[in-house]
């Protein structure tokens, strides 16, 4: 998936214009955030439709056709609810939490694609005090760029279960973090690509997520 084609231009500035230097504190190897920074809400998503080749925008999702259902929205990767930004550290070691709520899904027979089922999902993406380096210097240079980032810090919960047991809270996201931190467990890998510089007098941030499998 090309930069070009799905497209978020986020206001990433924002994330690194706050304090988010947090403390934090482990008990029962659960880790805390004291602080993080605010929430991004809104963004204009891009798409290139490949029949037509026109540019479509829609708010905080790239889709094909202009105001996608929600269901349709549910579909497509490149979408999000609320972005944020919080650190944490575990021996020793910081980590820097970028972390994401999304419609989501997954199918009921995925072999056959069929029915779909939607649900809302909180992602976190864990990068290290070198890559936080490089990807705050990429947004504040915006020297049009690209920078990819790869970590296997990465998972999501759901607010869907098999069997109804889905726990969508604060609680439980937090527990599962911990896990992926600590010890790698629940975790999947992806790569962020990021593109910071200067448009028509405004200062633009354009960012992607693709998804890659584990070796």
């Amino acid at each position: 998936m090309k930069l070009s084609k799905t497209t978020l231009l986020l206001a990433l500035t924002l994330l690194f214009s706050m304090a988010v230097n947090a403390q934090v504190r482990e008990a029962g190897q659960v880790i805390t955030f004291e602080k993080k920074s605010g929430q991004i809400t809104t963004a204009k998503g891009w798409y290139q439709n490949p029949q037509t080749k026109t540019w479509v925008e829609n708010q905080n999702v790239c889709y094909f056709e202009a105001s996608p259902t929600a269901f349709a929205t549910s579909l497509t990767e490149q979408n999000f609810k609320t972005i944020e930004m919080a650190t944490c550290k575990h021996a020793n070691k910081r980590w820097y939490v970028l972390i994401v709520e999304k419609a989501g899904g997954e199918y009921k027979y995925p072999a056959l694609k069929e029915q779909w089922q939607p649900d809302n999902r909180k992602y976190w993406f864990a990068i290290d005090s070198t890559q936080y380096v490089s990807l705050k210097a990429t947004v504040n240079d915006k020297k049009g760029v690209n920078l990819n980032l790869t970590a296997t810090r990465v998972g999501y919960i759901s607010d869907k279960a098999a069997g109804g047991l889905a726990d969508y809270t604060n609680e439980y996201f937090m527990k599962r973090l911990s896990g992926c931190i600590i010890n790698r467990e629940f975790t999947t890998k992806l790569c962020i690509m990021v593109n910071a510089q200067t448009t028509e007098g405004k200062d633009v941030v354009r960012f992607t997520v693709l998804r890659l499998k584990m070796p």
